[in-house]
C-alpha cells in the first residue's frame, strides 16, 4: 500500500510555471539572448542617470484566467485536479537610446497580482488524500518592486514600432512573442502554501501537513507569433485569444494584452507600406484633455472604466446618502453610459443572525428584492452617476432602517464582464456611538435571543440611567427591610433588576425575526436610547405578604425610582419602557419638511411579542401610537380611535381612553401634539372570543385625526398584521445558533439549538431532533441525548409547559474531506454545502407546524480572519486625476469580516514619489522608508482585530510632484495568521498628472531631438 508520504511527494508542480512564464515575458520584455530579427543583448546595464533625448514610453496592460479540471480512474484509484489562475499586471516600459544605434528598455510594474489554487484530491476503498497549492501573497509585487532594467539592443529592430497596411490599418508585431526574449536572471519569487490530508480509512490513520515555501518556474506559453491589431488612431494595440494546453489538468486559457502609445505628439516613427514617415500620435480617449467628456456612444470609447469617487464612510440606519460612480475611459469622463446597481447586505452583520428574508435596502427610492434585483442609471454630463442609498426597512411600517454592512455594486451594461468596468462599495450602517453594558452588582442581563445575541448597546446616558436606576432600586429595597426590622417583620429578598432589551450592536431595526417577518416589535429602540426593563420576583417568596402584594410595592417604587433617570412611556404590565433621551435629533432625519403638521399612527401585537396567533379566550395586548413627523409644526386638536374587530373584546386601556366610541372603540383625546416628540402610546388589552372560530384573522385598526390640514394623510390610519385564531394548545417552535456559526475543518464546533412552546397550554412528550448533515459527527452534548446514531440526535424533553422553552449546548465535527467544499472566492457560488435539520414533536397536537421543523443550510469554510481594506479618495481634479500642488484625502476602511481573530494585524499605506503626509487620523504608527515608494510607507499597528470589527483611517496627502509614469498609493493589510481570501488584502489607487504637466516635456525632448 502507498503511503501517505509517498503519495505527496509525488504531487506535481503544475501549471502555474507554464503560466507564469508570461508574466516573466511581460516585466522582462528585454531579458534577452536573442531575437529572430538578429539583434542581440550587449549585457545588462545599469539605470542611466538622467532621461535622455528620443526616450519613448509604452503602457502595457495584461489580464490573463485559466482553469481546468480532470478526472482520471485506474483500476479502483480516482484522482480528480482541479486548478485556477488569475493574473493582471501593467507596467510602464521606457524604451531610451543607448548610442551606436542601440537601446534599453526599463520596465516599471505599476500592477502584478498572481492568484494559483490547485488541487487534487485521490480516493480508493481505503485511502483518501487531498493536497492543495497556493500562493499566499497574490499581490507580493504590487507597485512593484525596483526597476527592470535589461540588455542593450542593437540594432534597434522596430520593438514596439507602430506599423501600418495598406488600407490604412495599424498593427504591431508581437512583443508578447516569446523568440523576442526567453527566461533571464528577473526571476519572481511567490510564496506558496501545500495543504496535505490524507486518510487510511481501512485502519483509522491520519495525516496532514502543510508547508510553506519560496517558489517559482517559467515557460513560455505564447508559442506562436501574432500582431497585435490597432485601432484606427495607431496607438492602442491588442491581442486577444483563448486556447488550451496540454497537461494536467489542460487549461483553458484566456489572455488579453495591449501595448499603448504615449498619447499627444511624439514624433514617433512609423512604418507604413510605402516606408518610413512621422505620424501623429493620437492614443484614443488618453489623447484628450482630461477635462474632455466623451458620450458611450462614441467609437473611440472601447473601454469603460466604472469607479466610486465618493460614497460614505458610515449611513445611519434610518437617514439615507448619496454614492457617486464615474464612468471613463482611460481617465477620461463618459456621459451617457448606463450602469447597472444593486445593493446587498452582509450576512449575519447588524446584530442580525437571521438573514434569509433580509430587506436588501432602497437605491434612488426603488426597494431592491428578488424580484427587483437592480436599478440602472445613467451618467451625466460629467461622467457622474449619483445614486442615493437608503438601508433596508422593516416589513411592517417600512420606517425603522436595519443595520449591518452594506455592499453597493455598479457595472457597465455596455461591457458587464471585464474586471474594470464594474466596481463595488462596502460601507457600514450604523447608530455610532453606541456602547455595551456588561454584567453590574445590582442588575442582571436577560439571556439573549440566537437571532440577536446581544441587545445591550446603548448611549451612554442609557448605560449610566440603568446602573443608576438598579443601584437605586436595591437601595430602596434595603430602606424597606430596615423599616421591616424595626417593626419585627421579616425581610423581603432582594429583587434584582434585569434588563431585557436596549438596542442591537450597530442600532437600527431591532426585529421580529421568526418567519422572516422582519417586524418592528421594539420599534422605539433603534438607537440605544430606550432600555425595556422589568424585576423578577424572588423565588423563595415573600414572609407575611402575597406575591401580589410584594409585587404591587415593588412595581410602585421601581416606576417611581425610574421616573428619575427617564420617561416611562408605557404603562401598566411587566417589562416597560425607559426614554432615556427623547431622541428627537435622531427623529429628526426622518421628518418631513412640508408646511403642515404629518400625524403617523401605528398598531403592533405587543403581549405575545413574537408572533400574531392566539387561542380562542386568550388575552392579548396591542401597543397603538401616535406621532408628528414635520418639524416646527404643532397638530392641534388631535384624537386617536383604535378599532378592535367583531371576535376580540375590548377590557382595558392603559393609560386610560378618554371615552368610548363603541364597545370596542377607546378613544385618546390628545390636544395638541408637537412635532418630533417621543411617539404617544397606549396599551390596549383585548380577549379573544371563546367562540371564534379557528382560522379567523382579527385586524386591529388606529385612526387620528386634527383639526389642522394634514399635509399626508395617507398615514393617518394603520391596520395591525392580522392576528390568526388558533384552537388552544401548544406551538412548539425550534431554533439554533447554527446560522451564526462558522462550518470548518479541523476543529471542534459548537452551538446551541432549542425548542420552546410559544402556544397557550403544555406540550406533553416534548422531543427535539437533531439531524446532522453527512461527514459531520457529534462529538457531544449538553445535556446527552436520549438517543443518538446514524447522524441523528433526540432528546426527550417531557412535559413544555406554555412559555417555556429547552435549550441544548452541541460539539460536532467535520471530516476533513469536507475541506474541498471551501471556497476563497468571496463571489463564487459554494462548491457544496451542509443541511442541518432541527425538529419538535409532542404527544399534544401542535396549532402550528410550520415552525416546528428548520432548516440551516451552511457552507464549509476556511478557518482564519478575512480582512479587507478600500480606499475612498476625496480633493482629486477628477477620477484618477492629479494636479501638482494640491492636498488630497484618502479614507482608508478596513475589518475583519472572517470567523477567527487577526493577530498582531498591521495595516499601510505606501505612497509614490511625489506624494508626502500632512496629517493622518489617527496618526500612523511609525514610518518605514522604500526604495521603491520615495513617498515613505506610513505603518498602523492595530493589534489583535477580532471577528467583526472595523475602523476607518483618514489620511491627507500633498501632491507635489506627479512622475511621468503616474502617482500611486497602495493600502495593504495582514495579520501574523494566513487570510482566508487575502484577494482583498490589498487595494490601489492610480493617479495621472493633468495632460500640459505629463506631456510638456515629451514634446520639448522630440523638439530637441
Amino acid at each position: 500500500m502507498k503511503t501517505a508520504t509517498r503519495y505527496l511527494t509525488a504531487a506535481r508542480r503544475h501549471a502555474v510555471v507554464r503560466i507564469l512564464g508570461l508574466l516573466v515575458s511581460l516585466l522582462a520584455l528585454l531579458a534577452a539572448t536573442g531575437t529572430s530579427n538578429g539583434a542581440a543583448p550587449r549585457g545588462l546595464v545599469a539605470a542611466p542617470a538622467s532621461p535622455t533625448q528620443g526616450e519613448q514610453v509604452f503602457y502595457v496592460d495584461w489580464n490573463i484566467t485559466a482553469s481546468g479540471s480532470e478526472t482520471q480512474v485506474n483500476g479502483v484509484v480516482k484522482v480528480t485536479e482541479k486548478e485556477q489562475i488569475v493574473m493582471r499586471g501593467s507596467a510602464v516600459v521606457h524604451k531610451k537610446p543607448y548610442g551606436g544605434g542601440s537601446f534599453v528598455l526599463e520596465t516599471i510594474p505599476f500592477e502584478l497580482t498572481v492568484t494559483d489554487d490547485w488541487e487534487q484530491i485521490l480516493t480508493s476503498p481505503c485511502y483518501y488524500q487531498r493536497v492543495r497549492r497556493s500562493i499566499t501573497d497574490p499581490a507580493r509585487y504590487m507597485g512593484g518592486p525596483d526597476q527592470f532594467w535589461a540588455g542593450v539592443w542593437s540594432p534597434d529592430v522596430g520593438l514596439f514600432q507602430p506599423r501600418q497596411r495598406a488600407d490604412g490599418s495599424w498593427y504591431m508585431e508581437d512583443p508578447f512573442n516569446p523568440w523576442f526574449y526567453v527566461s533571464g536572471p528577473l526571476i519572481r519569487y511567490f510564496t506558496y502554501r501545500d495543504d496535505a490530508l490524507a486518510t487510511q480509512t481501512c485502519e483509522g490513520v491520519s495525516f496532514s501537513h502543510t508547508d510553506v515555501s519560496e517558489g517559482s518556474g517559467y515557460v513560455a506559453v505564447l508559442s506562436e507569433s501574432r500582431v497585435l491589431e490597432g485601432d484606427p488612431t495607431g496607438t492602442v494595440f491588442t491581442r486577444d485569444e483563448t486556447y488550451t494546453t496540454l497537461a494536467d489538468p489542460p487549461l483553458t486559457v484566456n489572455f488579453h494584452g495591449t501595448v499603448r502609445l504615449p498619447c499627444g505628439p511624439t514624433g514617433t516613427a512609423a512604418s507604413t507600406a510605402g516606408g518610413q514617415g512621422s505620424t501623429q500620435q493620437v492614443c484614443g480617449c488618453a489623447a484628450y484633455p482630461p477635462s474632455h467628456v466623451f458620450d458611450a456612444s462614441d467609437p473611440i470609447v472601447t473601454s469603460l472604466n466604472v469607479g466610486v469617487v465618493f460614497g460614505p464612510v458610515l449611513v445611519e440606519p434610518d437617514g439615507t446618502d448619496i454614492i457617486t460612480f464615474v464612468a471613463s475611459c482611460e481617465g477620461r469622463g463618459v456621459k451617457n453610459a448606463e450602469l447597472e446597481v444593486t445593493v446587498k447586505p452582509e450576512e449575519n452583520s447588524g446584530g442580525h443572525l437571521h438573514d434569509g428574508t433580509r430587506p436588501r435596502g432602497y437605491l434612488n427610492g426603488t426597494e431592491i428584492s428578488g424580484s427587483r434585483p437592480s436599478i440602472k442609471v445613467q451618467t451625466n454630463d460629467r461622467g457622474y452617476a449619483i445614486v442615493e442609498f437608503m438601508a433596508g426597512k422593516d416589513l411592517a411600517t417600512r420606517s425603522s432602517g436595519i443595520a449591518g454592512i452594506y455592499v453597493v455594486k455598479a457595472r457597465s451594461t455596455r461591457f458587464p464582464y471585464r474586471q474594470e468596468s464594474q466596481t463595488s462599495y462596502r460601507f457600514p450602517v450604523l447608530v455610532p456611538g453606541l456602547q455595551e453594558l456588561g454584567p453590574g452588582a445590582n442588575y442582571q442581563l436577560f439571556p439573549a435571543a440566537s437571532s440577536h445575541p446581544n441587545p445591550f448597546y446603548g448611549t451612554p446616558a442609557t448605560l449610566n440611567a440603568v446602573r443608576q436606576l438598579a443601584d437605586a432600586f436595591r437601595q430602596r429595597q434595603e430602606e424597606h427591610n430596615g423599616d421591616l426590622r424595626f417593626y419585627g417583620k421579616p425581610e423581603w429578598p432582594i429583587a434584582p433588576t434585569t434588563v431585557f432589551a436596549i438596542s442591537l450592536k450597530d442600532g437600527g431595526l431591532f426585529d421580529l425575526p421568526q418567519r422572516g417577518w422582519w417586524r418592528p416589535p421594539y420599534g422605539l429602540h433603534r438607537y440605544g436610547k430606550h432600555v425595556e426593563l422589568f424585576f423578577l420576583l424572588p423565588p423563595q417568596g415573600f414572609s407575611g405578604v402575597t406575591p401580589q402584594e410584594a409585587s404591587a410595592w415593588l412595581a410602585r417604587e421601581f416606576r417611581r425610582l425610574g421616573e428619575q433617570y427617564g420617561t416611562w412611556y408605557r404603562d401598566g404590565g411587566s417589562p416597560w419602557n425607559l426614554a432615556v433621551e427623547q431622541g428627537a435629533a435622531r427623529q429628526a432625519t426622518m421628518a418631513s419638511t412640508a408646511d403642515g403638521p404629518n400625524l403617523a399612527t401605528g398598531v403592533f401585537l405587543s403581549d405575545p411579542a413574537d408572533r400574531y396567533v392566539a387561542g380562542a379566550g386568550q388575552t392579548v395586548t396591542y401597543t397603538v401610537g401616535v406621532e408628528n413627523l414635520t418639524r416646527g409644526t404643532q397638530a392641534h386638536n388631535a384624537v386617536l380611535t383604535a378599532t378592535l374587530p367583531t371576535g376580540l373584546t375590548f377590557v382595558r386601556a392603559v393609560p386610560a381612553a378618554t371615552r368610548m366610541a363603541g364597545p370596542n372603540q377607546p378613544v385618546w383625546e390628545l390636544g395638541t401634539l408637537d412635532a418630533e416628540g417621543v411617539p404617544r402610546l397606549f396599551d390596549v388589552v383585548a380577549q379573544v372570543g371563546a367562540g371564534v372560530v379557528p382560522g379567523t384573522i382579527l385586524i386591529v385598526t388606529a385612526q387620528v385625526s386634527t383639526s389642522d390640514a394634514d399635509v399626508n394623510p395617507s398615514d393617518n390610519q394603520y391596520e395591525a398584521f392580522g392576528l390568526l385564531v388558533q384552537p388552544p394548545g401548544p406551538d412548539l417552535a425550534v431554533r439554533s445558533e447554527i446560522a451564526a456559526t462558522a462550518m470548518t475543518v479541523g476543529r471542534p464546533i459548537t452551538f446551541t439549538v432549542e425548542v420552546a412552546n410559544a402556544g397557550n397550554a403544555p406540550a406533553a412528550g416534548t422531543s427535539l431532533t437533531l439531524t446532522l448533515p453527512d461527514s459531520v459527527t457529534l462529538i457531544s452534548a449538553t445535556p446527552a441525548p436520549s438517543t443518538s446514531g446514524a447522524g441523528r440526535a433526540t432528546w426527550d424533553v417531557g412535559d413544555l409547559a406554555a412559555g417555556a422553552s429547552k435549550q441544548v449546548t452541541v460539539t460536532v465535527s467535520l471530516d476533513t474531506a469536507l475541506a474541498a467544499l471551501a471556497s476563497r472566492d468571496p463571489d463564487s457560488e459554494p462548491a457544496g454545502v451542509l443541511t442541518y435539520t432541527l425538529r419538535a414533536g409532542s404527544v399534544t397536537p401542535d396549532f402550528d407546524l410550520s415552525n416546528n421543523e428548520e432548516q440551516v443550510v451552511k457552507p464549509v469554510e476556511f478557518a482564519g480572519p478575512d480582512l479587507s481594506v478600500s480606499l475612498n479618495v476625496a480633493g482629486a481634479d477628477g477620477p484618477g486625476t492629479l494636479s501638482a500642488g494640491q492636498d488630497v484625502t484618502y479614507t482608508v476602511l478596513y475589518g475583519n469580516f472572517g470567523n477567527q481573530i487577526a493577530p498582531t494585524t498591521t495595516l499601510t499605506l505606501s505612497l509614490w514619489s511625489g506624494l508626502s503626509l500632512v496629517s493622518a487620523q489617527p496618526a500612523p504608527s511609525r514610518r518605514d522608508t522604500s526604495t521603491t515608494f520615495a513617498g515613505g510607507i506610513l505603518v498602523w499597528d492595530l493589534g489583535d482585530l477580532p471577528v467583526g470589527e472595523w475602523g476607518t483611517i483618514q489620511v491627507r496627502l500633498h501632491v507635489a510632484t506627479i512622475p511621468s509614469e503616474g502617482s500611486l498609493v497602495l493600502a495593504a493589510i495582514a495579520s501574523d495568521t494566513a487570510d482566508i481570501r487575502p484577494t482583498d488584502n490589498v487595494t490601489l489607487d492610480r493617479g495621472t498628472a493633468k495632460m500640459s504637466q505629463l506631456y510638456l516635456p515629451q514634446v520639448m525632448r522630440a523638439a530637441q531631438g
